[in-house]
């Protein structure tokens, strides 16, 4: 659970950052989101944040709707997958 909770903190801050800069509102985003076929309200999309819950589909156009056309996900530390994924690894090559 703390390699969720650390993605999530991780992107939302992400998300956060870009918002800021473009100047956007919830308010905007939610507008922008429902005219393009994902209606919204501002508040359902603060929550959402809060919570690090998007779907993916959501999580996309919100990237994309505030310039975000890329995330380095080499840059979040994830102990938890890395162990397991080196198990994983060796398991394989046995």
């Amino acid at each position: 659970m703390a390699a969720c909770n650390q993605l999530q903190d991780t992107l939302k801050r992400k998300l956060a950052v870009a918002k800021a800069a473009r100047g956007y509102s919830w308010q905007d985003i939610a507008a922008i989101m429902t005219r393009c076929g994902v209606p919204i309200s501002a508040n359902h999309l603060m929550a959402k944040m809060s919570r690090g819950s998007f779907k993916a589909t959501e999580f996309l156009l919100l990237m994309r709707l505030l310039g975000m056309h890329s995330i380095e996900l080499g840059d979040v530390e994830i102990p938890e997958l890395d162990e397991a994924l080196l198990e994983l690894e060796s398991k394989r090559h046995e």
